[in-house]
């Protein structure tokens, strides 16, 4: 067989929940490729227990954030939204998924920091991170859980001047989409999106094409988190904990996938459905995965 279909078959294998012979498949094209290296390992060593999700360790995502292909598009979601504070002067704003907070730190040093500031987080870790990254300009109301559970429960305040969701709505699927979405339109003036213009095969997440698709794309991946400017440790630590768990989580179904990706266009479609009035592609930024994209949706207010 070939390293592909060697892959191929350990996937299938996975999703079966033999993890243990999933790796044992992966170990023999260990060698031709570090991402065959890193799946046998990481299989190896899960084949008992909870299956680690991407997120879960906290410095591992800050690890992957610090890699060049990642830093790429943080560097230009951080610079859109900078922008677009200078333009707006929001006095009011939400952060849906604000991470380690290294996107809003920068953008408030580049352009105008707004006089209140409310970060959702699901992460307890990455919620305080990312209040500590802002705490020199401004104090933080924080939420620790999703935006799901924060729109049930936000108070009826004024309307934020802007939202802003770096990489943090592609974890809800369609229905959820339906409910946040309009949710974020009728409390929030802008929204300022950063997602994957993803053009992954449709189907079933264990279709060949899809497969196929993901595995080529991680090749590449694997190789340009290869020389992370933080040293040997920490690559190893975005890979086994960031880029490993997401990549297996791709092959599972249902509530247990990492991510409902999909092509901007549909995040378009679905951001005019909710009730903002004009959205439009502000900067498209080249990834392994696929192009990263930052669009600004807006309503009267």
């Amino acid at each position: 067989m070939s390293a592909f279909e060697t892959f191929h078959e350990a996937v299938r294998t996975f999703a079966l929940g033999r993890i243990g012979a999933a790796s044992r498949v992966m170990a023999t094209v260990a060698g031709e490729h570090e991402l065959y290296a890193h799946s046998a390992r990481w299989l190896a060593e899960h084949a008992e227990g909870r299956l680690p999700g991407p997120y879960d360790d906290a410095s591992a995502f800050a690890a992957y954030r610090t890699g060049v292909p990642s830093g790429r598009l943080r560097d230009a979601g951080s610079a859109a939204l900078a922008r677009l504070l200078i333009e707006r002067r929001p006095a009011r704003m939400l952060d849906v998924g604000a991470g380690d907070g290294v996107v809003l730190a920068r953008a408030f040093a580049e352009g105008v920091t707004p006089a209140q500031l409310t970060l959702v987080e699901p992460s307890s870790d990455l919620l305080r991170r990312a209040a500590t990254a802002v705490s020199d300009r401004v104090t933080a109301v924080r939420f620790n859980g999703t935006v799901q559970g924060f729109a049930e429960r936000a108070p009826p305040l004024p309307p934020w001047d802007l939202v802003h969701a770096s990489l943090s709505l592609q974890n809800l699927d369609t229905e959820e989409r339906a409910r946040v979405l309009p949710f974020l339109a009728s409390r929030g003036l802008s929204l300022l999106l950063v997602e994957f213009d993803c053009l992954r095969p449709d189907g079933d997440a264990l279709d060949a094409d899809r497969i196929r698709w993901t595995h080529d794309r991680y090749l590449i991946g694997m190789d340009e988190h290869t020389g992370s400017p933080l040293g040997a440790e920490q690559e190893e630590r975005a890979k086994q904990g960031f880029l490993m768990p997401m990549l297996f989580g791709g092959f599972l179904t249902g509530r247990s996938a990492p991510n409902y990706e999909q092509p901007i266009a549909a995040w378009i479609d679905e951001l005019m459905a909710a009730g903002f009035t004009d959205v439009t592609e502000r900067a498209r930024v080249p990834h392994w995965w696929s192009d990263g994209v930052i669009v600004l949706a807006s309503r009267p207010a």
